[in-house]
């Protein structure tokens, strides 16, 4: 399997030694290309580091600012909506993994550290197998913090995890003997767990301990996706846009929840092709670098608010489609259809707008995923 493993960071890339020793130690060295995708405020080191990486054998591909410009140039209006100064840069590392041929798209932070127990490729190149078994959710959805033991102990939730579905209590989860493609891998954390700006500002907490147990949820059983440590089949990558962030709704700067809808959308698209979603190991270290948390929530709040609505949408909507690109466009195409029907707080004109604009982007990385697979573009993008 060629996998390909994705990271974009503005800082020293740290996480190099640890994955790099954990491929070592797992046998993967020679499967695996990382690619890394710096931004203008990546320190000019970051690329001596992948060239000496590079040397010791292991296939590091440091993608420069002009590289990454002249790869856009081609692919159609997808540019101007993959801007510097963002994670959003992560999507040109996917589309080149797209393009190089890569089985296995692994999508990690760069303050995530691969633990030398826990086989890092291994764990995620679980998915394209069949399940045996999967789970449902009497709320219809899926907490994946109940995986970990928290320290002091207290009930956590993943940052996207809907407060409408929090507030029905814990819920009961039932499984059921089936055979389904796993289409997504979602590895978790120690240290610190992904939760929600919210979260953080009331509460101090560590992740010590993971239970051991993996899940696979059944299509229609939701969790939140982040690109913190997951993994997709190749099939899944045009549905799998990193969304554009740092827009304006309603007085505020929607932020952070970039990943977090990609995920929901990309989960929608699984459920319509029939896909589990694996929910446990591998385990990385997330050495969360310091943050100003009240700054964190005033980027966060939009997402939070506006994910009310917008998840019990996705949670019933139809899709159609063959495969993963129709099934994307065609989440598009209604997502801006049903955008007058939605109301509650922060619903407003420039929200709606917001949307409009990224079911534009949703069209243009399709674009971009067929000019690369060079299939007929489409016949018009509205971005």
């Amino acid at each position: 399997m060629r996998v390909a493993i994705v990271c974009t960071t503005i800082f020293e890339p740290r996480f190099l030694p640890p994955l790099c020793a954990n491929l070592r130690i797992h046998g993967h060295q020679d499967e695996c290309t990382i690619w890394i995708i710096p931004d203008r405020k990546t320190p000019d080191s970051a690329a001596e580091r992948a060239r000496q990486w590079r040397e010791w054998g292991f296939d590091v591909r440091y993608l420069t600012l002009g590289e990454q410009e002249e790869f856009l140039d081609r692919l159609g209006p997808l540019h101007r909506l993959i801007p510097y100064d963002s994670d959003n840069r992560r999507n040109v590392g996917f589309l080149k993994a797209l393009e190089q041929g890569a089985d296995l798209l692994i999508s990690m932070d760069d303050d995530n550290y691969p633990r030398p127990e826990h086989d890092f490729v291994g764990g995620h190149t679980m998915i394209g197998q069949l399940t045996d078994e999967v789970v449902t959710s009497s709320t219809g959805w899926f907490n994946s913090c109940e995986l970990l033991e928290v320290e002091p102990a207290q009930t956590l939730y993943p940052r996207g995890f809907p407060y409408r579905v929090r507030r029905q209590g814990p819920a009961a989860y039932t499984s059921q003997a089936a055979q389904l493609p796993l289409g997504m891998n979602l590895g978790l954390w120690l240290q610190d767990p992904d939760v929600d700006a919210v979260t953080r500002n009331f509460a101090e907490f560590r992740v010590i301990r993971w239970s051991g147990r993996t899940y696979h949820l059944a299509p229609g059983t939701w969790t939140p996706v982040n690109t913190q440590n997951t993994a997709l089949i190749a099939e899944l990558v045009p549905a799998y846009y990193y969304v554009l962030m740092n827009q304006s709704v309603e007085g505020l700067s929607i932020d952070r929840f970039g990943d977090i809808l990609s995920g929901l959308f990309c989960k929608k698209v699984c459920d319509h092709l029939g896909y589990a979603v694996r929910v446990g190991g591998p385990i990385c270290d997330h050495r969360r670098t310091p943050h100003n948390l009240l700054k964190d929530l005033h980027q966060e709040l939009a997402g939070i608010a506006l994910l009310e609505g917008l998840t019990a949408w996705l949670e019933h909507v139809r899709l159609s489609g063959r495969d993963a690109g129709e099934a994307y466009l065609n989440l598009a195409d209604l997502l801006e259809e049903a955008l007058p029907q939605f109301d509650g707080y922060l619903w407003g004109d420039s929200a709606r707008a917001f949307f409009r604009k990224v079911a534009g982007a949703m069209r243009a990385w399709i674009e971009a995923t067929r000019i690369i697979a060079h299939e007929r573009p489409l016949a018009t993008v509205t971005c």
